[in-house]
């Protein structure tokens, strides 16, 4: 029937008839009693004319066409069918041969985002020569159970001629396609379709999005020069007997991104695509197809393409350049994870990289070498190509390595950039934050400007890093007055917590000390060495220090728990009875809780000590300046003696300096420098025959 003017057909009307309650992944409880059967084939509904709405009805053979025909048809635009089995009984489980066409209809929508707008399409969708058409939410190419094929295979959705902007799916759950059980799942092909948009749908799977219900062809097909479309957040499985999960035929400027190809959202379920055919893949690329995007610069943009029964990407060898694949997840293939020509082999990387071929053959990076501390990797290798040029490589670990030796990559690692120098040579050096762990192989991408990307490098097994130790000369607890020397275990690229730099170093004060070890740029960091300095006793001595010949003075030492004197007793107390002009006194004070010890000593003085009678002789002395710092002056007013000796002695006792005169006359003067002795109190000895003077000098 041509229908020229909007209607509204609802068969929920009648008796017994029901929409839809359950969700997606429940299957279909809907209950159908209008049918309609085109008995001679050809459309059972032409709409001519925009805003019709067909609900619960089962089409039994024929199709539903939205057409506009320029002079003929009336309007165009913003239909909607939603809730009804087409080509399905009313059982929703018998086939038939009927399906939706739109032709040159803008706007219009199959199916909807609630459980009730849901449609069973056995038969399929095509969309030629229209544009901003929706397919959503519906079960096409299964019964209502979505578990089961409908065995009509024909293509699920097919977009081609001059159309654009189509979407099939959406990015929420209520928008999603199952598509499985048919022939290709989605089909868009010719050179005016473009920016077509095919996301977030079930495409060889069951209701679960985990059970294999392939398409007998590939699950998505891009071809004949279609361009600018975008393949998004699908599960693609068990597709193809000798396919792909999507085949990209003379197709360029696509993007392919966060798709699970071969696996489910989870990443749990094994449905791989394909057999082990040449020409099977998780993605497969021939016939000049060139400038695909695969995954993209963002982590997100990665596609998870695993156990697909041959290749996890195939580059054919009549495939063009510029096709990229980066951040991709792709482990557990049966095949190579990329392979560039197709061949089942390895590519030979060449200096200079001058081979030509799909990507241009473009050379692979050779990694020397993986290593893994707690928190950090390092990789190390090696890259040539074209000379002076910037190249993307990114880094992937695995648990296994590929059969040929040259990796896949479950895990992205990380990503940086290398430039060739005029050798066409570059070092690659690269530390990044990851969690890898010792046994795991790293293999890696090179990617040049141009976006051609290369097969996988050889897996390098990742190996751990030696924790440096620190050993210690002697006890780490120690009294004030002590040390320790530290020594790393590691001969290179030290760095103490003290900001020391050398392998060992010695420490007198209490902390916690650690060395970092820096090998193939990665730090590796000691368990702490704690150093624990115990404070010594602060011993004193007191007693009266300047006697007269002849005479005795009791030393007494303080802030101690025992006592032991230089020749002496082992008390507190000493009383001596010098004889000589000066004379030193140590003892040593130990602390019986820490067993630490100290020294103290004390200079006692021994002055001739005359009447007022006598006649005066060394006693009539002046010293000055006292205190100084560069010399000092010795005045002797009257001596009655023509020999003297100048000594002066420090705080310990020993004699610093000396000066003898022989030739005494009245009034003695002399000057003695000093500028060379430390500061402190030092003292003056003048000694004339059986006589003797000491006075005390302070030199700044």
């Amino acid at each position: 029937s041509d229908i020229f003017y909007p209607i509204n057909i609802n068969a929920y009307t009648q008796t017994g008839a029901g929409v839809n309650t359950n969700n997606f992944n429940q299957g279909l409880n809907t209950v159908i009693t209008v049918a309609l059967n085109a008995n001679l084939g050809g459309a059972a509904l032409a709409f001519h004319s925009g805003r019709n709405v067909v609900k619960g009805l089962a089409l039994i053979n024929g199709t539903i066409d939205f057409l506009y025909e320029p002079g003929y048809s009336k309007s165009k635009g913003s239909n909607t069918v939603s809730g009804c089995f087409i080509g399905m009984g009313t059982d929703g489980t018998t086939p038939h041969q009927a399906g939706i066409n739109i032709y040159n209809q803008n706007k219009n929508v199959i199916g909807g985002t609630t459980n009730d707008s849901r449609n069973l399409i056995g038969g399929g969708v095509s969309i030629l020569k229209s544009d901003s058409n929706s397919v959503i939410g519906n079960y096409i190419g299964t019964t209502a159970s979505g578990t089961v094929s409908s065995t009509i295979t024909v293509n699920g959705v097919s977009i081609k001629d001059t159309s654009t902007y189509n979407t099939v799916g959406g990015t929420s759950v209520s928008e999603r396609n199952l598509i499985s059980g048919g022939a290709v799942g989605v089909a868009v092909s010719g050179a005016r379709n473009h920016h077509n948009t095919v996301i977030g749908n079930y495409i060889g799977t069951t209701i679960d999005g985990m059970t294999a219900l392939g398409n007998t062809s590939s699950g998505i097909v891009l071809s004949d020069s279609t361009h600018l479309n975008s393949i998004s957040n699908n599960v693609i499985a068990d597709n193809s007997n000798d396919e792909a999960g999507i085949w990209v035929d003379s197709a360029f400027s696509n993007t392919i991104k966060a798709n699970y190809i071969g696996t489910d959202s989870a990443m749990a379920a094994t449905i791989g695509n394909g057999n082990t055919g040449q020409y099977s893949a998780g993605i497969m690329l021939l016939n000049s197809s060139a400038k695909n995007m695969i995954g993209g610069t963002n982590a997100s943009d990665g596609n998870i393409i695993a156990n697909n029964n041959s290749f996890g990407i195939s580059i054919q060898s009549t495939a063009g350049n510029g096709n990229a694949m980066l951040s991709n997840l792709i482990y557990d293939n049966v095949s190579m994870g990329i392979d560039v020509s197709g061949d089942f082999t390895v590519d030979i990387n060449d200096n200079l990289d001058p081979d030509l071929g799909p990507n241009g053959s473009q050379n692979f990076p050779v990694l020397t070498g993986a290593y893994s501390n707690t928190t950090h990797v390092s990789i190390l290798g090696t890259f040539n190509s074209k000379v002076n040029s910037t190249y993307t490589i990114q880094y992937f670990s695995n648990t296994v390595c590929d059969g040929t030796g040259n990796g896949e990559g479950k895990v992205v690692v990380g990503t940086n950039t290398v430039t060739t120098n005029g050798s066409g040579n570059a070092t690659i050096n690269a530390q990044f934050t990851a969690v890898v762990p010792v046994g795991r192989f790293i293999s890696a991408l090179a990617t040049d400007a141009s976006n051609n990307t290369s097969e996988f490098s050889a897996c390098r097994i990742v190996k751990g890093l030696t924790t440096p130790t620190v050993t210690h000369n002697t006890a780490l607890t120690f009294c004030e007055g002590g040390s320790v020397t530290l020594t790393s275990s590691l001969a290179d690229g030290y760095l103490w917590s003290n900001g020391a730099t050398t392998q060992a170093m010695t420490v007198d004060s209490s902390g916690s000390y650690l060395v970092t070890t820096d090998t193939v740029g990665l730090s590796m960091v000691s368990a702490a060495t704690v150093v624990t300095v115990i404070p010594a006793p602060a011993v004193t001595i007191t007693g009266i220090t300047t006697i007269c010949t002849g005479g005795s003075t009791t030393l007494t030492a303080t802030g101690a728990d025992t006592y032991v004197w230089t020749s002496g007793p082992s008390t507190a107390a000493y009383t001596v009875s010098p004889t000589a002009a000066i004379t030193t006194y140590t003892v040593t004070g130990t602390s019986t809780s820490t067993t630490c010890t100290d020294t103290a000593t004390q200079i006692v003085i021994v002055q001739t000590c005359t009447g007022i009678n006598e006649t005066a002789s060394l006693h009539d002395v002046e010293v000055y300046p006292n205190p100084t710092k560069v010399n000092f002056n010795i005045v002797i007013k009257n001596p009655n003696f023509n020999k003297l000796k100048i000594s002066l002695i420090n705080c310990i006792g020993k004699e610093v300096f000396t000066s003898s005169d022989n030739n005494i006359t009245k009034d003695y003067s002399k000057q003695i420098p000093i500028e060379n002795l430390a500061k402190g109190l030092y003292f003056i000895k003048l000694s004339a025959g059986n006589d003797w003077e000491v006075r005390k000098l302070i030199v700044q």
